[in-house]
């Protein structure tokens, strides 16, 4: 990689790596992302402070890279510091420019916040806003003509950078940026990508090191799709109230897959097509002198006034047609047609003013006026026959272009392409062999791919021209820069107060979080549990997790991360950190809330960084480790951000402070919970419980616990969460199933909720709750969950009173969560002055069905948590009443006994805050494989837990992903001594006959290694002979000797044999070569220098000392020192 020149905003200059300057590159990579990042990051170590500043650029293969945000910065001594600085490609300047509809170039002061336009007006009112901020930097480039005209409405949030990701989203185009050479960056809108002839596969010398398939988000494939159009310009006559597929009606207009229906079953799902109706796109010929509101269409092909035996044949009687203008000076807008003239083929339309006064079509102002050349069509009118045929073959091809790319699952491949292989095929003069967008060719027998599949994102190390990391996808999903518009991450709204995920994935996540956890896990306050740990036991009367540094309380704080979806942004409230042990009386520190950019797939630390000698602090978001005294500050470890989770789509945050204690017969501790991933807990700092508790027969608890129920809000809906049999009233096309598990969907309260199934035709369903007494003039809040399938369909609650009814529509975004996450629904409403009934009508306008649970009806204004109706709590404590009376015995070892220093249990288990992390079981689940003992995993997880030992004396050792590592013990009745690869297969094993022998083996390689050839060849050369070409190398800076990597310009290959037994033979031939083919061709015999950077100096003369070597048919013979004297 060439030296990389940096430019201040002032026009100085510096390198980015300069040695002399003791100012490395330790890593610097680039991402690229199809319709979205480009970035290069770069990881510098520096002997002396360097002043990084926003607006610094440099240029890499012609583009050009801005730091925009300042760069993380660590100080680890006086003459350390160590930078992470992230350029951004020019596509990040459009976010500093917002996108207003309004700029000039829409001719027009008025448009608000929607546009209807074209792919080219778009792009050049956003080319428009990009000026206003970097003035005449911005140009249209290539663009495809004719586009679509739509409707977009822009918020006030949206800057172009967004706004040009979206418009490639709406019309299915790529974007590129070129930079010409006077500064002037002109976007392109077109498709990217070319054929790359090179085919890949797993495996020594195909081209990748790895194949992963994942999926790309969460939809499930559809193998029969009900697809309909809009109810536009339909009539009354026509057979449905939608546009329907040719030659069928509402309920058979679905398409399928008889290949896909025979591989994977029935899927179904709706598809609307609201953009598709009869129509004529017609074009303004010209203008009536007279009047600007008559127009005439020369092409216009059927008469608007024609009659047969049932009256008028296009217009609708009782209804107006309408113009609706796709282009021009009133593009958006519609009118109400006042007449036809079919014999001039005239239309006059009605004018109207808005509520600014302004009339349009205008008489006084030109950029109000239809222009010859505008385009439009006609509304609300029954089209002819011909225009519905065709417009039903439109929607027959849409749809089957729809479910094309619904028919497999929706995922993406990534790979570790073989830099060996990649150098092999090409040469180091192509310096860019993959560009997004552009399609290789894949083939996997295992994953059924030969192909080409286009490259989606790129990662690249920019020191080593061959080595790529690639994800290939054919989907459609674009993510977008983090900063514009939301994104496609799954929006969990993860907030730590409330960190509520009971399911499997979340069980599954908590082993891997305690292992990164474990992994992070360090020593606080120096040396504090030196001699504290024995290699095989803890002996000791009480027993305390937690350092001295970690007992303190967060008053009134969260941490959040995944914000709008991100993964990437943390964020955390404003709290008060009152510590009770740093110091000898209680101290408390005032911290402020802010967030914090993370990158991606590392976990991070969260300190409160602490003034000693005021009362303010900070949180510091780190990868690195501090210990608790730190100078002036205080550094008081909070926990961690776990990494991406690739199945819940999220980060966690991890919390550690606080202690537990074990002595004698007591156990304090702040809480204890599920490490099953369930939401069972006992907060003892709070005084709370939650979760399905059950208590054995005749425990006191049970009255206990019957004797101080307490009831929040009450709730005037009895059942409200559906554990119970349900008479619903005011019903129409509805079926019902209350159920613990729906398509994945699990209930959010409780053991069940509803799901409500439309079992008719029409796209509307409704039912209500039963009625109740209500308080006149009176505010009342309902509360509920719900879900619904798709963002086109919505819910309306109805208030039925006893003397008339309320609609409220519910306007939020329509509730996607299949965890019920985003969100709960909220309706206030003020009951009439009469009403003194009142029952609540959920009406749900889907094809398909609502899932609800949680509901909550409560007097007053403002919500309280779902609780249950004092009803529903008595039935529950009958029933509990009940069961406790049917409940047997149990065995000895269900519950747990101490008889003096013998404790007698089933399972004894020792944990964190969050989870258990190792115990002992007595179950005898498995027989001879029974875990008796495990480290390093949940009770759930102890089969595969980092370390087990089972009832028949075998350990065993796991790797993080769950793969056996090591086996020790008897296998079958032989003794066993196994290790294992990290992929499952076994790599080394004990043989009765032969002892420990190796079973999996390397392969042949050929690694690249830079000298600098000295040119002299004779092994008894002097120094002076040697040192006259060593001389020029070095440069020299405030007494330090270097040299610079750049100076090591002879390239050669380092050939191993591999252990593979076949190879054995080859051993003979291990050395350097001059190429990476040859095993034979060695390189030229003479004394060669390996190594660069700051010299050693020799302690007599203290003068730079360099080590050079002697080699001889490709093998070292001989180290030599020469000491630079001449310096």
């Amino acid at each position: 990689m060439e030296q990389i020149l940096v430019i201040r905003p002032n026009g100085e200059e510096y390198l980015l790596e300069d040695r002399a300057a003791f100012r490395i590159i330790n890593s610097i990579s680039q991402k690229t992302e199809l319709r979205s990042n480009d970035t290069i990051d770069i990881d510098i170590t520096s002997r002396n402070f360097h002043d990084f500043k926003i607006g610094d650029t440099f240029y890499y293969l012609g583009r050009k890279y801005t730091l925009n945000q300042i760069p993380r910065y660590q100080k680890n001594s006086r003459n350390e510091y160590q930078y992470s600085a992230t350029f951004e490609g020019v596509m990040y300047d459009l976010r500093r420019a917002s996108y207003d509809v309004n700029i000039d170039t829409t001719g027009s002061a008025i448009y608000g916040e929607t546009l209807t336009a074209d792919l080219e007006l778009f792009a050049r009112v956003l080319i428009e806003n990009a000026n206003r901020v970097f003035t005449d930097k911005w140009g249209l480039g290539e663009i495809t003509e004719g586009t679509e005209t739509k409707t977009i409405t822009f918020s006030e949030e949206d800057n172009c950078l967004g706004v040009l990701q979206k418009l490639c989203d709406e019309y299915d185009t790529d974007f590129t940026i070129s930079t010409d050479e006077n500064g002037l960056n002109k976007i392109n809108f077109l498709q990217v990508g070319e054929e790359i002839p090179l085919e890949f596969k797993v495996g020594f010398n195909k081209g990748l090191y790895n194949l992963i398939r994942e999926k790309v988000d969460s939809s499930d494939i559809i193998t029969r799709l009900k697809v309909y159009g809009s109810d536009q310009n339909l009539g009354t006559s026509y057979r449905s109230n939608k546009l329907v597929l040719p030659g069928k009606n509402k309920p058979n207009s679905y398409i399928e897959s008889a290949d896909a229906i025979q591989r994977f079953g029935i899927y179904e799902a709706v598809k609307l097509f609201d953009d598709i109706y009869p129509k004529r796109i017609g074009i303004v010929a010209s203008i009536n002198s007279d009047s600007p509101y008559k127009f005439s269409d020369s092409s216009m092909d059927f008469d608007l006034n024609e009659k047969d035996e049932n009256g008028t044949k296009y217009l609708i009687a009782g209804s107006a047609a309408k113009i609706h203008f796709n282009t021009g000076a009133l593009a958006g807008y519609e009118f109400d047609v006042h007449a036809y003239n079919h014999s001039n083929k005239e239309f006059h339309i009605i004018k109207f003013a808005d509520e600014n006064g302004y009339e349009f079509p205008s008489k006084d102002n030109n950029a109000f006026r239809i222009t010859p050349g505008d385009e439009y069509v006609i509304l609300n009118i029954q089209m002819p026959q011909t225009y519905v045929d065709n417009t039903e073959n439109e929607l027959l091809q849409k749809a089957n272009e729809y479910l094309s790319d619904k028919l497999e699952p929706n995922v993406q491949y990534s790979m570790d392409i073989d830099t060996l292989y990649l150098q092999r095929q090409l040469n180091e003069t192509v310096i860019e062999f993959f560009k997004v967008g552009d399609f290789i060719k894949v083939i996997d027998e295992d994953f059924g791919i030969n192909r080409f599949i286009r490259i989606k994102s790129i990662e690249r190390d920019l020191r080593n021209p061959f080595d790529y990391k690639l994800v290939l996808s054919d989907s459609k999903v674009s993510n977008l820069v983090s900063g514009t518009i939301a994104g496609e991450i799954k929006n969990i709204n993860n907030i730590i107060k409330i960190n509520d995920l009971n399911n499997p994935a979340k069980a599954r996540r908590n082993w891997k979080d305690a292992q990164e956890v474990l992994n992070m896990v360090f020593d606080v306050e120096g040396d504090y549990y030196t001699e504290k740990i024995k290699p095989n036991s803890i002996e000791t009367t009480h027993l305390q997790v937690g350092a001295k540094s970690m007992q303190f309380n967060l008053i009134d704080s969260f941490f959040e991360p995944n914000i709008n979806g991100n993964p990437n942004i943390l964020r955390w409230s404003s709290c008060t950190l009152v510590h009770f042990t740093i110091e000898e009386n209680i101290r408390d520190w005032q911290i402020g809330a802010s967030t914090k950019n993370l990158e991606a797939n590392k976990p991070y630390y969260i300190y409160a960084r602490c003034n000693k000698d005021n009362s303010i602090g900070i949180i510091d978001v780190t990868e690195f480790q501090y210990t608790v005294d730190q100078g002036n500050y205080y550094y008081f470890l909070i926990g961690i951000v776990n990494s991406y989770d690739n199945e819940i789509k999220a980060r966690e945050v991890s919390l550690m402070y606080g202690f537990s204690t074990v002595s004698g017969r007591f156990i304090k501790a702040g809480r204890i919970e599920s490490s099953g991933g369930g939401n069972t807990y006992f907060d003892l700092d709070t005084g709370e419980i939650s979760g399905k508790i059950t208590f054995t027969n005749d425990s006191p608890a049970f009255n206990q616990v019957r004797d101080s129920i307490e009831i929040g809000g009450r709730n005037l809906i009895e059942n409200s969460s559906f554990e119970n049999e349900y008479n619903f009233i005011d019903l129409h096309n509805v079926n019902f199933e209350r159920t613990s598990n729906y398509g994945g969907i699990l209930p959010k309260y409780g053991s069940k909720f509803l799901v409500a199934f439309n079992n008719a035709q029409t796209y509307f369903f409704y039912f209500g709750l039963q009625k109740i007494e209500i308080e006149k003039s009176s505010d009342y809040i309902l509360s509920f969950n719900y879900i619904l399938p798709f963002s086109s369909d919505h819910l309306q609650i109805s208030f039925i009173y006893d003397n008339g009814y309320e609609a409220m529509p519910i306007t939020e975004t329509t509730q996607l969560s299949y965890d019920w996450g985003i969100k709960r629904t909220f309706v206030k409403f003020t009951t009439p002055s009469n009403a003194k009934t009142l029952y609540v009508r959920f009406d749900a306008f889907t094809m398909n069905w609502l899932c609800l649970d949680g509901i909550k009806l409560e007097k007053g204004n403002k919500a309280t948590d779902w609780s249950p109706a004092p009803e529903d709590v008595q039935k529950q404590i009958t029933e509990l009443d009940n069961t406790m009376k049917r409940i047997d015995g149990v065995t000895s070892f269900l519950g747990t006994t101490i008889d003096q220093n013998v404790i007698a249990t089933g399972v004894l288990m020792v944990g964190s805050e969050f989870q258990s992390n190792a115990g002992l079981s007595g179950l005898n689940e498995s027989g001879s494989k029974s875990v008796r003992l495990w480290a390093g995993g949940t009770a759930q997880n102890r089969n595969k837990a980092a370390w087990n030992t089972l009832d028949d004396g075998t350990m065993n050792f796991y790797h993080p992903n769950g793969q056996i590592a090591f086996k020790f013990g008897l296998e079958n009745g032989v003794f066993a001594m196994n290790g294992y690869h990290k992929d499952g297969y076994l790599m080394f094993k004990l043989d009765p006959n032969r002892g420990l022998v190796n079973v999996a083996y390397s392969q042949e390689s050929w690694s690249e290694r830079k000298f600098f050839q000295v040119p002299v060849t004779n092994l008894n050369a002097t120094d002076d002979q040697i040192r006259v070409y060593l001389t020029p190398l070095i440069t020299q800076s405030n007494g330090i000797y270097t040299i610079e990597q750049s100076k090591l310009n002879y390239q050669c290959w380092e050939y191993f044999n591999g252990t593979i037994p076949s190879n054995a033979d080859w051993q003979q031939y291990n050395g350097y070569k001059s190429n990476n083919t040859s095993r034979t061709l060695n390189i030229p015999n003479g004394w060669y220098l390996q190594n660069y950077g700051p010299l050693e100096q020799d302690s007599s003369s203290l003068k730079p000392a360099i080590s050079i070597v002697y080699i001889e048919n490709g093998v070292e013979r001989l180290n030599r020192i020469i000491v630079m004297t001449n310096l």
